[in-house]
């Protein structure tokens, strides 16, 4: 369906020209107005200050209608191709599937075959002693060897029938080898498959990045001040960014409002246009928590803190977003890992890792494992582990497969850890493996280029 970019934002350029003025109480000038405030020059440096930010608002306003226009397109290549993808996939393993069955369905019978076969040897075999102790009797009575033709030609069938199902049985073996091996390369192709679909982007997350085209970052908020009876009120428009890439201020704590005026802002840590997801330096903060900490967040932005689920999501759901992950270890050494899409699903989805894109960087990709899993705590168990709980037994909240890669909200444990420890420290298989808690770690966000 082709989206038609909608120039609702010169209608709301209008709409503040027309407000404005009343909002503030422009009245006419002349004598009237000198008689009831006096000097007029500071309610005239009032209506230049909301003409400056109006203009401000009108530059902003051409850009993002270009935007708009532009993203409307590349989201709609993207879910074009997104659809080939899923129908391509789908038809493979409809085909693989097929397949699978028809392996199966041979080689159940390929085992009743076998097991006839089987049972027909052992009665041969019963059939052969009792020839041979026929054979005995008889050269007993005679006194002499058997010549008989009867017994020759039994003798002869015999020999054929245990030669052919010999070689029924050999070929058989080689069958059944044949097609667990294709059973294997299907199950692999099946894997593939699977792997694939879990990084492709859901419907949600781009009907949620459509929304965030339609609702781009413009934010005002209208102030009427009246302290005093008769007192000229003042128009005020505040700017909240989308994200630390959009603020002025790209290092520290800001206040943020991903999607516009929807939902409520909140503040997050900015480090060089990233925003700050996850961090962790020194052990202070209790990591093993509970679904309702996770969801709400914990720890202090200044240190160690998780920036909790929600925020996560709504961050990740207004704009495509790149994933890069900082790892150090005791003895100094650095390691990043980086991929260029990441967002996770909704509550209702158990804010389940919806999208993980290409990896880069020099730590190894442990977190592809983790792709389409959703989120446990320690008090809700949604992994992959039919016989246990991950959370529980690796002591941390992450998306767990059965069980994980990477434990990044593991135990802060130090270095080397013992085996009756492995896997509940902070850790990255590919950087120093499950045997060792590594020293810091930060997870950032970005809205990708």
């Amino acid at each position: 369906m082709k989206v038609v970019p909608i120039n609702r934002w010169y209608a709301l350029g209008f709409i503040l020209i027309a407000a404005c003025p009343v909002l503030c109480q422009r009245t006419q000038h002349g004598r009237d107005r000198t008689q009831m405030y006096g000097d007029t020059s500071t309610t005239h440096d009032s209506i230049g200050a909301g003409d400056s930010i109006l203009t401000r608002l009108y530059d902003r306003l051409a850009t993002i209608v270009s935007l708009d226009e532009q993203l409307l397109k590349r989201l709609e290549a993207l879910e074009y191709k997104i659809t080939r993808i899923e129908v391509s996939n789908q038809e493979r393993y409809d085909g693989i599937r097929a397949e699978v069955r028809e392996l199966s369905r041979r080689y159940q019978n390929f085992d009743w075959i076998l097991t006839k076969t089987e049972g027909t040897v052992e009665e041969l075999k019963s059939e052969w002693d009792a020839v041979k102790g026929s054979l005995y009797q008889v050269s007993g009575k005679g006194g002499g060897p058997v010549t008989s033709g009867e017994f020759s030609d039994k003798l002869n069938a015999l020999a054929t029938l245990l030669t052919s199902t010999r070689l029924a049985v050999l070929r058989m073996e080689k069958e059944l080898i044949a097609a667990g091996q294709n059973i294997t390369d299907l199950q692999t192709n099946l894997k593939d498959i699977t792997v694939i679909q879990k990084n492709i982007p859901t419907k949600s997350f781009l009907n949620n990045a459509l929304l965030a085209v339609k609702n781009p970052p413009v934010y005002a908020v209208m102030h009427h001040n009246g302290a005093k009876a008769g007192s000229e009120g003042t128009c005020e428009v505040s700017l909240l960014p989308m994200s630390c890439k959009d603020a002025q201020k790209r290092t520290g704590i800001i206040k943020v409002q991903p999607n516009g005026i929807i939902h409520n802002p909140f503040y997050v840590n900015c480090l060089e246009g990233w925003t700050v997801i996850q961090h962790r330096d020194d052990g202070g903060v209790n990591f093993y928590r509970t679904w309702a900490e996770y969801k709400h967040g914990f720890g202090n932005l200044d240190g160690e803190f998780w920036i909790g689920l929600d925020k996560l999501h709504e961050i990740t759901s207004s704009r495509i977003h790149e994933l890069l992950i900082h790892l150090e270890d005791f003895e100094g050494e650095r390691r990043i890992a980086k991929y260029d899409s990441f967002a996770i699903g909704n509550e209702k989805e158990n804010y389940a890792l919806v999208l993980l894109g290409k990896y880069s960087g020099d730590a190894g990709d442990s977190l592809a494992y983790h792709a389409g899993q959703k989120f446990s705590a320690l008090d809700l168990d949604n992994d992959s582990w039919v016989e246990g709980n991950c959370a529980q037994a690796h002591t941390g909240g992450w998306w767990y497969n059965a069980c994980d890669t990477c434990n990044l909200n593991g135990r802060y444990l130090g270095g080397e850890v013992p085996d009756e420890l492995r896997y509940q420290g902070i850790y990255w298989n590919e950087f120093r493996g499950a045997n060792y808690s590594l020293k810091k770690v930060r997870m950032m966000i970005r809205p990708a280029e």
